[in-house]
C-alpha cells in the first residue's frame, strides 16, 4: 500500500511538472533567423505561445505579416545539440473546426540552453518551411555574433 502511493506521488509530480511546463504562456522576442548556410540574418520576429488557449501568434515585425496557428503541448527533449526544448504540434482539431490552410500545420519548439533555462530560440517548422529564430542570447551562445 505504501509503495503504490509513493508510485502515485511520484507519476502526479512528474505529470503535473510536464503539464505546468506545457501551460505556461509565454512571448519571444527574436533578433535572428539562421540561414541555410547556418549563419544569421538580422531579423525581429515575435513568438506568443498561448497554450492555455491552444494559440501560438507571430509576428514579422519587419514585413508587419502575423500569422496565428492553433497548437497543443506534445512533449519536452533534448535536441542534437543538448538544448532543451518544449514542443508543440498543431492541434488537429482545432485547425480543421476552424478551417484553417495547410500550410499552418506545423511543429513548434521552444528551445532552452537548459531545463528552467534562458530561451535560445524557437524553431517553426511547416509544410513550407524549417526555421529556427534566434534571441540575442541564443545568438551569443550558438557564436552566431
Amino acid at each position: 500500500m505504501k509503495c503504490n502511493y509513493i508510485l502515485f506521488l511520484i507519476l502526479f509530480s512528474t505529470l503535473s511538472f510536464q503539464f505546468c511546463y506545457s501551460q505556461q504562456n509565454m512571448t519571444i522576442d527574436t533578433q535572428y533567423r539562421i540561414k541555410p548556410d547556418r549563419s544569421v540574418a538580422k531579423e525581429n520576429y515575435y513568438f506568443g505561445f498561448f497554450p492555455s488557449d491552444g494559440i501560438l501568434y507571430t509576428n514579422d515585425k519587419d514585413l508587419r505579416i502575423q500569422k496565428q496557428y492553433y497548437i497543443k503541448f506534445k512533449n519536452t527533449f533534448y535536441d542534437n545539440a543538448n538544448l532543451f526544448n518544449v514542443a508543440y504540434t498543431t492541434d488537429a482539431v482545432q485547425h480543421t473546426l476552424k478551417k484553417r490552410p495547410n500550410s499552418e500545420l506545423g511543429a513548434f519548439s521552444i528551445i532552452y540552453d537548459e531545463k528552467n533555462g534562458q530561451v535560445v530560440g524557437v524553431r517553426v517548422v511547416t509544410q513550407d518551411s524549417s526555421e529556427i529564430y534566434l534571441t540575442e542570447f541564443g545568438a551569443k551562445l550558438l557564436n552566431k555574433i
